[in-house]
């Protein structure tokens, strides 16, 4: 138990117990609660050393035992979506899970949409596929989506239509536009997400711990 400012004695937990992973509440999506989210658990989001999962109360699954036989994961293809994959397929294979591979397209002109939209969407299916760990497929089954539209709005239907029990999404950079971003998307599917979310930082970088699967949680 501590007391004191919550994020920052979440930091002083995390440096003096080197956790794994950390699990953490949300709380709900008004007034006081949604400056709470902002506050608290966007630092962790943008900050956080190690894989954060959040679990929020107005979740349908929130009160029930996890049981992740659908896991969403989306890519934009950037640093960092190795660390996520290597966590889904690590949480697939003990779960008997099916993996969804989610890339959402957007900011895409008319004239591209139009012309080159299913060439595109052909080429990104490839790449997808080509993030598949070898042999993953004798074990598990895995779909490839690609939407077009705003992600978190695509992101958040996607959760609701596929019934899924886990997504993760992986944090990548720290310049402006990814902070944008991150407050955009991810701190927006945080907020109103029905299951539980796993953000993965990118790995073995300069100023981060090297996290596994596993071992110590701290929980908030």
């Amino acid at each position: 138990m501590r007391t004191g400012d919550v994020y920052e004695e979440i930091k002083g937990s995390i440096v003096d117990v080197k956790p794994d992973l950390i699990v953490m509440g949300t709380h709900g999506r008004r007034g006081v609660e949604r400056w709470f989210i902002g506050s608290t658990t966007e630092k962790l989001l943008r900050h956080s050393p190690v894989p954060l999962v959040t679990i929020s109360a107005a979740g349908d699954k929130a009160l029930s035992t996890p049981q992740f036989r659908r896991i969403l994961v989306t890519t934009d293809f950037s640093e960092g979506t190795a660390d996520a994959l290597a966590y889904a397929f690590s949480v697939a294979q003990e779960n008997d899970s099916e993996v969804t591979l989610l890339h959402v397209l957007h900011d895409i002109s008319a004239d591209v949409a139009g012309k080159y939209q299913d060439s595109l969407i052909d080429g990104i299916r490839k790449q997808l596929e080509g993030l598949v760990p070898a042999g993953a497929r004798n074990w598990c089954e895995i779909v490839m989506r690609v939407e077009t539209g705003i992600p978190y709005r695509i992101i958040l239907r996607t959760l609701e239509d596929e019934k899924v029990d886990l997504l993760i999404m992986n944090i990548h950079g720290k310049d402006m536009l990814d902070r944008a971003l991150l407050g955009s998307t991810a701190e927006r599917v945080v907020r109103a997400a029905s299951c539980p979310v796993m953000m993965i930082p990118p790995m073995n970088r300069k100023g981060r711990m090297k996290a596994r699967p596993g071992k110590q949680r701290v929980g908030a």
